[in-house]
């Protein structure tokens, strides 16, 4: 006689015991960082240190000298994986395309760190403190607009998704596709969502 098991309502054979381990360090690993978090932040706090010296230093609004940004960077960096640091190390002409691709990203993720350290003292500085309970008190969110309001909206939208595309192919420092010709094709762009 064949045994007809219903996985609805049996465990699946692919939950496996590497599986639930894999699931249990995650949440292990999750739960550990948010306590490091907190426990981070409260140092900074306690140390005097400012959401806005997170801050680059050539930005206005940042209260971070180039030496305390530095400093900042390199903190985060030692914190980073043997192979990551190497890619910064090395001299940008000296890497693949997709070591330098890599390398972006890992640039990427040390201004990510700056930003949610900005962003999580903030949180506990008075004004940040003071916008977190407005934003509670308004309650239910404003409602989406409609028609033609969403349609003027959504152009907005477009036209700084057109404007950000400029720069951001602007700045890169060894493109591989024809810049000039990218920037004047996006302009056209832009002035048809303005006409319309």
């Amino acid at each position: 006689m064949v045994k007809i098991i219903n996985e609805a309502k049996a465990l699946p054979k692919r939950f496996t015991p590497a599986v639930e381990k894999a699931i249990t360090g995650h949440a292990k690993a999750t739960e550990a960082y948010g306590l490091k978090t907190v426990t981070t932040v409260d140092t900074l706090k306690a140390a005097g240190i400012l959401s806005t010296d997170f801050i680059s230093p050539k930005s206005e609004g940042s209260t971070a000298t180039p030496e305390l940004n530095a400093a900042f960077k390199a903190a985060i960096i030692k914190g980073l994986s043997a192979a990551k640091r190497k890619l910064l190390d090395a001299p940008a002409k000296s890497l693949s395309d997709k070591d330098k691709a890599d390398r972006k990203v890992v640039q990427q993720s040390i201004g990510a760190y700056m930003g949610a350290f900005k962003r999580d003292l903030y949180a506990r500085e008075p004004e940040g403190i003071a916008k977190a309970k407005a934003k509670k008190e308004a309650g239910r969110a404003a409602q989406q607009p409609t028609g033609q309001t969403k349609a003027a909206g959504s152009a907005a939208k477009v036209l700084e998704s057109l404007q950000q595309a400029v720069k951001r192919a602007r700045a890169i420092e060894e493109p591989e596709f024809d810049v000039v010709a990218l920037v004047d094709l996006l302009a056209k762009a832009q002035q048809i969502v303005v006409k319309h």
